[in-house]
């Protein structure tokens, strides 16, 4: 599901609304089924903490309820978000949340995720739009660009 504006926002909340997520502190889970039938656990970041105890804590957490809810005992968790870009990898400093989070996956190529960056990092939707400069990311960002 790509990310654009509040319509994935609104998708989320409604799939956790009917019991499709799971919350477990920071992070939200849902269990996906892939082509073979193996189970996929897909973590969505909700805008709260990406400081690495919480989000460890959360996948912990995660492990209890999923084999509570669904047998799953070993989860596979797979993340397709904009945080987990190579680029904004680059941009961002060592001793921030957004790098220490990349950090925790096994980040494979992935689709280009300039529209996420945009609504996400910028909370613009049209690309002509002047970007702001609010943070220390923005201006990176925006000086790459």
């Amino acid at each position: 599901m790509r990310n654009v504006g509040n319509t994935t926002a609104l998708a989320w909340s409604a799939n956790l609304v009917r019991g499709i997520l799971i919350e477990a502190g920071v992070l939200q889970f849902q269990v996906l089924s892939v082509s073979d039938g193996t189970p996929r656990v897909y973590i969505h970041i909700p805008s709260k903490s990406l400081k690495q105890e919480d989000v460890l804590r959360s996948v912990e957490e995660s492990r209890v309820l999923l084999a509570r809810y669904y047998g799953i005992s070993h989860p596979d968790y797979w993340c397709d978000s904009w945080l987990l870009s190579p680029g904004i990898h680059a941009l961002s400093r060592e001793d921030s949340n957004i790098f220490q989070f990349y950090n925790l996956f096994d980040v494979v190529p992935g689709e280009d995720c300039q529209t996420d960056i945009l609504w996400n990092l910028f909370h613009l939707t049209d690309p002509d739009a002047p970007l702001p400069e609010d943070t220390s990311l923005q201006r990176r960002v925006k000086q790459a660009w």
